[in-house]
């Protein structure tokens, strides 16, 4: 999930498609920064992704860690 979001984030640069009209709006670096600074404190080299599953202790029940951080981001209203 995590390549197929970021070829579709590399896409929407590379053809620099407004903020507007991208696919759902989504603040993927803001939210990147949000679950860096709330969820990895020992500051560990890993994306929300890598983060969540490391977390979690597998891959599977780290989905699932990931989707509640993207359902807590976006319930705050944070980006914007």
């Amino acid at each position: 999930m995590h390549l197929l979001l970021c070829g579709i984030a590399f896409a929407e640069d590379f053809h620099q498609l407004p903020e507007g009209k991208r696919i759902g709006g989504f603040d993927r670096e803001g939210f990147e920064q949000w679950a860096e600074g709330r969820h990895n404190p020992r500051r560990l080299s890993l994306n929300s992704f890598g983060l969540a599953a490391h977390l979690a202790k597998s891959e599977d029940a780290g989905f699932d860690l990931w989707f509640r951080w993207y359902d807590e981001f976006a319930g705050l209203g944070v980006g914007r």
